[in-house]
């Protein structure tokens, strides 16, 4: 039985290896009505042979998007391989550039449609036939339910921590949650594949490379190697001043600040009264209940927060509060340069350079920051390059903007600093990075799951998950005990997802890479 390739996209090609044959006596292929609906058809008869496969475009596109004459288009649309009734010709198809699906029928039967099953050889195809109600969205979900599952074959993925947890709860915060690499785990788990790191894996399937910074070179290797971009984060680059509290915002001073006296007597009243009313409800009272429930009570109405973090006022305040100005500090970048403070930025991101090498996040970015935040809090002068300036003054900050959030958090969070945030976009600098993937089969069965992901905001949730975890962690590598509150107060619901060994790394082994101007 003769072997046919049928590409189902925006336009349909037909390649004959051995000759266009029908049968009158048999139900053809071509009248059945509304089959190839919306699609235009070329019909291309030739025996081409020596044809190895590659992943450089092996342009079955090009056909569709060109209107060569015939004798050009078939120059540049080979066989599968050498022989068409040889099964490797379908076994290989992921090798190929293109995102077509692939479907195989016989001239003598056309109303047998066999559907492969490209990721393995031991699944038999889906045999079809052919009927009045037959359509190509038929078709195609008979494709992505054979094609979906992937039966755990590898995909190169790069970078990709083995210690990453896409879970949020306080016994595990101390692994990574990457929203980019979450995004490829949720993808393992709905279509069953393994994700390895590296690229030259023989039996890899597909590939993904993520945070990607952009240049000329890469760029056109990666298109040229029939990659194709899937997603571009826009990241802008901005800075925050950090100077001291005034005096009026300290000492106790500072916590009797923001009411009266008369509004101070009127708050501890109904604490007290509604501590009497809880005593009340219980059957018996006792001395130590009496004080935590005074306590409780306390906490929440002054932080206006029940256990939950449901805020209990939403009108507006009514309370009078004295109104205080910021000191002035530079709000723009040319205000930054003209007033000569020091410019800190702990951004880092991972190269190669002749040889392939993996540089730890942990070195270059989570210890550089723990160490400068304790050489905030302990007013040390920074050195880097053999030139130290102190940090007990006024600085700046200045880094990718969420970066910079998580820093000026933690900074709040330790106190005795004031954050002032500059003007937005009071920088003209920005980069972008892209992820890639290669463009073949399985493109259009990971774009829909993508999608469906994005849509449900479940990625915004992992890059919300993923400052606090952060936050929580460097807390809790300066050996602050108050990480445990901030990550009870800040905890989302957690979502289960596959858990991997974590790797640690020895803190000791860590150097500071800071850049300044």
């Amino acid at each position: 039985m003769a072997i046919m390739l049928i590409k189902i996209s925006a336009r349909m090609v037909f390649v004959s290896f051995i000759g266009l044959h029908l049968s009158s006596g048999t139900s053809s292929l071509w009248t059945i009505p509304d089959l190839f609906s919306d699609n235009s058809l070329q019909f291309i008869v030739s025996l081409i042979a020596s044809f190895f496969t590659t992943r450089f475009p092996n342009p079955y596109f090009d056909s569709c998007r060109s209107s060569y004459p015939i004798a050009k288009t078939i120059s540049h649309i080979p066989p599968l391989k050498r022989h068409p009734r040889n099964p490797i010709n379908y076994l290989d198809y992921h090798t190929h550039y293109g995102s077509s699906k692939l479907i195989l029928f016989g001239y003598n039967k056309p109303q047998l449609v066999l559907t492969p099953c490209i990721v393995s050889s031991l699944m038999p195809p889906r045999v079809s036939i052919i009927n009045k109600d037959f359509s190509l969205s038929k078709l195609a979900a008979v494709w992505n339910s054979l094609n979906g599952n992937l039966l755990m074959r590898p995909v190169g993925v790069r970078p990709f921590n083995e210690g990453l947890e896409c879970s949020v709860t306080l016994s595990n915060f101390k692994k990574a949650t990457t929203p980019e690499q979450c995004r490829i785990l949720y993808l393992s788990r709905i279509h069953n594949f393994s994700i390895s790191e590296h690229k030259e894996i023989d039996n890899a399937i597909s590939f993904f490379h993520l945070n990607t910074i952009p240049n000329d070179l890469n760029f056109y290797v990666y298109v040229r190697g029939g990659m194709d971009v899937f997603k571009l984060v826009y990241r802008p680059v901005k800075f925050s001043i950090v100077t001291h509290q005034r005096s009026e915002f300290q000492g106790m001073y500072a916590f009797l600040l923001p009411f009266a006296a008369p509004v101070w007597v009127i708050l501890f009243f109904f604490c007290i009264m509604v501590t009497v009313l809880i005593q009340l409800s219980k059957n018996k009272t006792a001395g130590l209940a009496m004080i935590d429930d005074f306590v409780m009570v306390s906490a929440i109405l002054f932080s206006q927060t029940n256990g939950d973090s449901l805020k209990l006022f939403r009108g507006r305040n009514t309370v009078a509060k004295p109104v205080l100005t910021e000191p002035v500090v530079p709000t723009s970048l040319a205000e930054l340069v003209d007033s000569n403070l020091p410019i800190i930025t702990t951004t880092s991101y991972s190269y190669n350079r002749g040889v392939r090498r993996r540089q730890s996040v942990l070195k270059t970015s989570l210890i550089p920051s723990v160490t400068l935040l304790t050489s905030i809090m302990k007013s040390q002068p920074m050195t880097n390059a053999k030139i130290s300036f102190p940090v007990d003054g006024t600085f700046s900050i200045m880094d990718y903007s969420e970066d910079l959030n998580l820093m000026t958090e933690l900074i709040k969070i330790y106190e005795g600093r004031l954050v002032i945030n500059g003007n937005r976009d009071n920088t003209p600098f920005s980069y972008i990075t892209f992820d890639i993937r290669y463009n073949d089969f399985l493109s259009p069965i990971f774009h829909r799951t993508l999608t469906h992901l994005e849509a449900m905001g479940v990625e915004e949730k992992w890059k919300k998950l993923q400052t606090r975890k952060m936050t929580a962690m460097q807390l809790y590598y300066t050996k602050t005990p108050r990480y445990r509150w901030y990550f009870s107060r800040r905890e989302e619901k957690s979502m289960t997802f596959l858990t991997r060994k974590l790797h640690r790394f020895p803190l000791n082994l860590c150097k500071l890479y800071l850049f300044y101007a």
